[in-house]
């Protein structure tokens, strides 16, 4: 008869940004213990709420499967003496595996005889092992921030209070940091039962929220919340924009979720929205409610963890604490804007930026100059781009952003437009630090392209100038989100942009002398491992990446290009034909590099109609290749070079490239090597899997 087992873990308020992946995490083990130790089950369900963990698993098996053991000993030689009598080998071996001599066969493999071993282990009852499975599953469960208490040297991520094991309607022994397993278990904190005896695995969800008033499933809890929060809202003609994180950790501070509405006054619509959010959903974990143009509405909604017949308390308990905290947002803001935003612009001669790299003004300065040169591939206009950059920094003087550093940029957007700024320079202020993370917009007006872009290269600059490049997953300026901002602006909007050239320019904005070795090839590098990460995301494979990679382009866009149209010449009827004779062509090229000197640029002399072909040919593929990749077509680059197949077959199969003639074979030589350069500042062929 198949039964359900149930564990749980109760502890003291679990932190509720890893409550989710607590559960999670706990359910991934055990399923994985489960399965190692050979038990069967329907399904593994998890529990999470802020003072418990807990795992049900759903018609586990009564006794774990049999397993087959193979095993191969010794040869049949080693095994035996001369005498025919068993060596110390195979004696050891049989002791070793615990059966007799006389159950043991022998197997014929292609070197010959092997002792052979194949027996039946019977499956234990689960009952007797789920405890010390369950509980190592959770000993595993990964805790970003352990804490140890009282005199114990053992760690959670907090304390553990209580333990229940049970099988069906049997309790399972067994312990955990010194708590013995009990079929007690606790309800909420302040309505229904405090202390739940449990009477069956299968009845404890329906128990706890019967009796306990606690909804131990999180995404049921989840559900409850989001419904119930949409449904105030549409109440109120508004909307909800709740992110991930936020619904996760609401959902992990309630046990028994009710969703209730609360309002604020009208005159602190006045204040920026974002500051506004801000406090809501990063301070109190409100949902900010929206009206159809997406501005704000005086009104939150608010997850409450007691369920009461009169909730107004409740309501105006809420809304006397948000009050004060808005009321902070306000005064910032009109502080802030008794004095224009470049007013601020004098205050950056004091604030250091980094101490090796200058003051906050010494940036902006960087900034101006690295964003105009930054002009001239996005062709916007050069005043606004400069405009932009001489402000970008200035609301980090505010008191706005230094209260609430998250609206750098969105504050200076706001100061830049009430002080009549071009809207395309307050644009650009708000969005130099995009994207910020995978799901933000990049930006589109030429202005904000600039910006953004000269504000990554310029850090990345410094940064790695000074040799505080990232080590393991250390990254303290979020140099791989700036490198994955470049990637993903250049590509979005089809920007042509050189990147050896830009950053050479922007090490030399740089008033101080950058000591780091190899300073532009170690950042392009570092941008490319970010790049091949993006493009794999992208459904690429890595040996076109690679190859693609390997030659001599720094310029995203083209790269992105070649990419694509050598996953297109890839998939060709003849690159197999083509890959075995361009290996053949960079084979003979690179291993006599070294001893003649062939020039590229040598004026080639030809003799036979087979060297005249291929030269006459090389020519024609050059002049088309070249137009091709000028309008970014590498899909028929790629095709022209597939043409050379041909004569290069020919070439090969009726000229004899190591002449004894030195001038001959250092003809032969330069036009391989031209045919070879060529492909090579393309891709490199050779690295393609086939």
């Amino acid at each position: 008869m198949k039964l359900n087992y149930l564990i749980e873990i109760g502890t003291e308020e679990l932190p509720p940004s890893e409550l989710k992946s607590l559960g999670l995490n706990f359910k991934k083990n055990m399923q994985e213990d489960l399965e190692k130790n050979h038990i069967s089950f329907s399904e593994v369900l998890w529990y999470a709420t802020p003072r418990r963990l807990a795992i049900e698993v759903v018609d586990i098996a009564e006794n774990q499967q049999n397993i087959i053991e193979e095993k191969k000993g010794p040869s049949k030689k080693a095994a035996f003496d001369n005498d025919g009598n068993f060596t110390k080998a195979a004696l050891g071996w049989a002791k070793s595996n615990q059966v007799e001599l006389s159950d043991i066969s022998f197997v014929e493999t292609p070197k010959g005889e092997w002792l052979f071993l194949k027996k039946e282990i019977k499956g234990r009852p689960v009952k007797e092992i789920i405890g010390d499975i369950s509980l190592n599953a959770f000993k595993k469960v990964h805790v970003a921030k352990a804490m140890r208490w009282g005199q114990n040297d053992f760690t959670f991520a907090r304390p553990v209070k209580t333990l229940t094991m049970m099988l069906g309607d049997t309790l399972i022994n067994g312990d955990i940091f010194g708590i013995s397993s009990s079929n007690k278990i606790f309800g909420h904190r302040f309505m229904g039962e405090q202390i739940i005896e449990l009477d069956k695995a299968s009845h404890y969800e329906k128990i706890l929220e019967n009796k306990g008033f606690v909804i131990p499933c999180f995404n049921k809890r989840q559900n409850i919340i989001l419904k119930e929060s949409e449904s105030i809202a549409k109440s109120l003609n508004g909307n909800i924009k709740v992110s991930d994180d936020l619904l996760d950790e609401v959902t992990s501070l309630v046990e028994w979720p009710k969703v209730l509405q609360a309002s604020f006054e009208d005159r602190f619509l006045g204040v920026p929205k974002e500051a506004l959010v801000s406090t809501m959903e990063k301070d109190q974990k409100y949902f900010p409610i929206y009206d159809n143009n997406h501005e704000l509405k005086p009104n939150f909604i608010f997850v409450s963890n007691i369920d009461t017949e009169n909730n107004k308390s409740i309501i105006t308990g809420n809304e006397k604490v948000i009050r004060p905290r808005l009321s902070d947002a306000e005064f910032f803001f009109n502080s802030d804007r008794k004095c224009s935003l470049e007013s601020y612009l004098s205050l950056q001669k004091d604030t250091l930026f980094q101490k090796q790299l200058g003051t906050l003004m010494d940036r902006t300065t960087r900034l101006v100059e690295l964003s105009g040169h930054l002009n001239l591939c996005i062709n916007g206009d050069k005043l606004l781009i400069e405009r932009a950059a001489l402000l970008s920094k200035c609301d980090l003087m505010t008191s706005m952003v230094f209260e609430l550093p998250e609206l750098q940029g969105i504050a200076g957007k706001y100061y830049a437009q009430l002080d009549n700024e071009s809207p395309e320079v307050a644009l650009a202020i708000a969005e130099q630090y995009s994207p910020k993370n995978n799901q933000d917009d990049v930006p589109k007006s030429k202005t904000s392209i600039a910006l953004a872009l000269a504000d990554k290269f310029d850090l990345l600059t410094g940064i790695f100038g000074i040799g505080l490049q990232p080590k393991g997953t250390n990254d303290p300026y979020a140099l791989r989100r700036a490198a994955n901002g470049i990637i993903k602006i250049i590509l979005a909007n089809k920007i042509s942009i050189n990147l050896n050239k830009i950053l050479t320019i922007s090490n030399n904005t740089y008033k101080i002398n950058l000591e780091s070795k190899n300073l532009i090839e170690n950042i392009f590098d570092f941008i490319l491992t970010r790049y091949k990460s993006y493009l794999l995301d992208e459904g690429f494979t890595v040996d076109v990446i690679n190859a693609v990679f390997a030659g001599d382009s720094y310029n995203l866009l083209d790269i992105y290009h070649k990419i694509n149209g050598l996953t297109e010449f890839k998939s060709h009827n003849d690159i197999e034909d083509f890959f075995e004779i361009n290996k053949r062509l960079k084979n003979i090229v690179e291993k006599n590099a070294k001893n003649i000197n062939v020039s590229n640029k040598k004026e080639i002399v030809l003799n036979n109609e087979f060297e005249l072909n291929l030269y006459n040919k090389i020519n024609d593929i050059q002049m088309r290749a070249k137009v091709s990749s000028e309008n970014n077509n590498y899909v028929d680059v790629f095709n022209n070079i597939l043409e050379i197949k041909t004569e290069l077959n020919i070439f090969f199969d009726n000229v004899m490239v190591m002449s004894e003639n030195l001038n001959e074979r250092e003809n032969r030589l330069t036009l391989l090597k031209r045919i070879h350069v060529f492909i090579s500042q393309f891709a490199d062929i050779s690295q393609l899997s086939l």
